[in-house]
């Protein structure tokens, strides 16, 4: 668990080893702002979630087709509602492997062909689900959030991670056949940090 003031009071103990924990929580705190101002616990959690998301960027590699077409920017999309809120600010234009982060909403898969990372809100899971078949083999990083339901350890089309917490505790699930499947790739480092689950037979 860390505190510090103004930054969001969640604690990554459960989702990975306690000799990680520093440089992620170091990564983490590098994103979020510190603010005179208390912020509401849903600003709290949008600023952790979005620094999760810039610094989990930093452990993927994209194929080479993929930087060749974006080679100084990085795309991060929102499926149909941009759901970070003023999170989003506190890692926009920032770098990513020398990529700077921009912000896009688009309003269905079709959309996400100049994605790199497509954050996909729990309200909006479904209909992404049903679309999913439109999004094969893309190199988009597909993250679910799915923090304000109750964990289960699931799968779904086209998702490569799940964001998810528990009480105060938030981390991420991976499917590697899905990360795999997508021509990406993580870092073992990241992946030491991941609670990995793979899809039903």
């Amino acid at each position: 668990m860390f505190k510090r003031t103004s930054a969001p009071e969640v604690a990554l103990s459960r989702f990975m080893p306690l000799s990680l924990m520093p440089l992620f929580i170091a990564l983490v705190l590098s994103i979020v702002p510190v603010s005179g101002q208390a912020a509401s616990p849903n600003k709290k959690l949008n600023l952790i979630k979005a620094a999760f998301i810039f610094n989990i960027g930093k452990f993927v590699t994209w194929p080479d087709d993929v930087q060749e077409v974006r080679p100084t920017t990085l795309n991060i999309c929102f499926y149909r509602k941009e759901s970070l809120g003023r999170g989003f600010a506190s890692i926009d234009g920032k770098q990513i492997q020398q990529r700077r982060v921009q912000k896009h909403i688009i309003d269905n898969v079709s959309g996400s062909s100049h994605c790199d990372i497509l954050l996909i809100p729990s309200s909006q899971l479904s209909q992404f689900s049903t679309e999913s078949s439109q999004l094969p083999s893309k190199p988009v990083l597909t993250i679910a959030d799915m923090t304000g339901q109750h964990p289960n350890q699931r799968t779904y089309p086209a998702v490569t991670m799940n964001l998810v917490r528990q009480g105060k505790t938030i981390g991420f699930e991976v499917n590697l056949t899905e990360v795999r499947a997508r021509r990406l790739s993580m870092s073992s480092e990241l992946l030491k940090l991941a609670r990995i689950i793979d899809p039903e037979p």
